[in-house]
């Protein structure tokens, strides 16, 4: 019965709309269940709800960190591993991010300035290569470079209701040619300073945010062009 629980579970996870982050399961017996939860990748929360005389405990996995087909890639090598009695083969490296990696999770103010980090360092690699950005699921497992869905994202701003003049601002600033002051990126839009300003600012946030929902719900497809 317990066998048939588990199984209904992860097909729950495995159906669920994308974006699922948490599974939380709640005991009774917590010393009794604790050794086979955690093998199964799901850790004790120290919160213990008290219902009526009873005190439950909580454990959760955060499938961000790592995602339901590397969680199964690994307990299918666990699993073969003691049927033939043999040490669970490593992932080969060319399959790693695929099979096994961990991802990095950022709070969403960490997301956000690492994206600020990626667009000030999109021309030094050595920098960029530090950037948290690209041990997360937004980066890892795809066939594109931080720079290029940064750039990718960036372009799709001209598809927003007004976008094209954050688009412009964020491109003169960060995705252009050398690192030009402020001031004469203004001049060159012919802009105010502060109005230029305010669309860099208003560009920096909606690039955010797109990165974000493709950090939460993977890839989406290119919107259609707003009208003007």
């Amino acid at each position: 019965m317990e066998d048939l629980h588990q199984w209904r579970s992860l097909a729950e996870v495995a159906r669920a709309d994308k974006g699922l982050t948490w599974t939380y399961i709640v005991v009774r017996a917590a010393d009794f269940w604790t050794p086979y939860l955690t093998s199964l990748g799901l850790w004790p929360l120290t919160e213990r709800p008290r219902v009526g005389r009873t005190t439950y405990a909580l454990f959760a996995t955060d499938w961000r960190v790592k995602p339901l087909w590397a969680w199964a890639e690994q307990k299918n090598r666990l699993m073969l591993a003691r049927t033939s009695g043999a040490t669970p083969a490593p992932v080969p490296e060319a399959e790693h991010v695929r099979a096994g990696e961990v991802f990095a999770v950022l709070s969403r103010q960490e997301f956000d300035h690492a994206v600020r980090e990626a667009l000030r360092t999109l021309d030094q690699p050595g920098e960029l290569a530090k950037n948290p950005l690209c041990h997360s699921r937004l980066v890892a497992g795809r066939d594109l470079s931080l720079p290029e869905i940064v750039r990718r994202a960036a372009d799709n701003l001209r598809r927003q209701r007004g976008g094209d003049r954050f688009h412009r601002a964020l491109t003169a600033t960060y995705l252009g040619r050398g690192r030009p002051t402020q001031q004469a990126v203004a001049a060159r839009l012919g802009l105010p300073f502060s109005t230029y300003r305010r669309h860099l600012t208003e560009g920096i946030t909606r690039l955010c945010d797109a990165l974000w929902r493709e950090e939460m719900y993977g890839t989406e497809p290119t919107p259609p062009a707003a009208p003007e």
